[in-house]
């Protein structure tokens, strides 16, 4: 009789096993689909894919994303991403802005990163504004990059990217690029630059997964 329960038990787990996996598989149905879309979607310009991006962002957090905003659109198979960013991000005292965002136009998935510079209390639900910079921050990233000999028409490397976080008597910088992260100090009298420290890291782009890059 043991036996025999043990048997049916066992051909019961065996059979839900199989069911769920016939759920959750996806079909080739399903597949050819996505592919079909991925290449009518390339067979559009980066104009368009990036506006239709654009229209599904606001769609669900009713925000629009600046015009100043880098693009950058990568497809594969059965994904299509379209990417927003800026290369130099200035998070100003007491603020809370989202500043990049990425989109998958085939899943309709989204993303966003905000920087929150703030001790007031945020809702975890709270969406937030795109940032757009304006003369205080301009003037403030000049001085970071005089801080460090580099002409501020010069940092247009899309490989690296450039976080500075506005505190009371200094600017917290913090340097990004696919195989090393740099974090240093600039006092906002003198230009001093100080406590700086860097860490070798590893990044996979979107082109080592497989996607290919639209570029018009």
């Amino acid at each position: 009789m043991k036996s025999t329960l043990h048997n049916c038990s066992y051909y019961t787990l065996m059979l839900f096993l199989l069911l769920v996996n016939l759920k959750c598989a996806p079909s080739k149905k399903n597949i050819n689909n996505d592919q079909s879309q991925v290449v009518d979607i390339m067979r559009k310009e980066k104009k368009s894919i990036v506006q239709k991006a654009r229209e599904i962002i606001y769609g669900y957090i009713e925000q629009k994303v600046p015009e100043i905003y880098k693009t950058k659109v990568f497809a594969k198979d059965n994904s299509t991403i379209v990417l927003f960013d800026l290369p130099i991000k200035f998070v100003r005292k007491n603020s809370s802005n989202y500043y990049n965002a990425s989109v998958d136009l085939i899943s309709g998935s989204t993303t966003y990163q905000p920087i929150i510079n703030t001790e007031n209390e945020i809702k975890a639900s709270e969406h937030f504004p795109f940032y757009q910079p304006n003369k205080h921050d301009k003037r403030w990233t000049d001085f970071v990059l005089r801080a460090n000999d580099k002409d501020p028409k010069n940092f247009t490397d899309t490989k690296r990217t450039m976080t500075i976080i506005e505190q009371d008597t200094f600017l917290d910088v913090r340097v990004l690029s696919p195989s090393q992260s740099i974090r240093y100090k600039v006092d906002k009298t003198i230009g001093a630059v100080s406590d700086r420290s860097h860490r070798h890291i590893k990044t996979e782009s979107l082109l080592k997964q497989g996607y290919a890059e639209i570029k018009e």
